[in-house]
């Protein structure tokens, strides 16, 4: 079994993300929330609900973490030929 070990810095709503990408956003009633951050049409990177591309008020969340690259991760996690579902 492979595990990759990586840590989350969470930061609160009043500051913002720098660069676009993939999320988690912290919300103290229903928990956790995956996001995207890019550029909104004032070229201001904003978040945005992943699958719905919804914008994310700053009231919905109190703090947002960034997660790791996932091209980083592919490489470690992809399936050989004759693993995984269906093998």
């Amino acid at each position: 079994m492979m595990f990759l070990k990586c840590g989350l810095l969470f930061l609160p709503t009043s500051s913002r993300p720098t660069v676009e990408g993939d999320y988690l956003l912290y919300n103290q009633c229903d928990g956790y929330h995956i996001a995207e951050a890019r550029k909104d049409d004032d070229g201001e990177i904003e978040f945005y609900f992943f699958g719905s591309g919804m914008p994310v008020s700053r009231e919905s969340y109190c703090a947002w973490a960034m997660l790791p690259d996932t091209q980083d991760m592919f490489p470690l996690f992809a399936r050989k030929p004759g693993e995984g579902a269906g093998a």
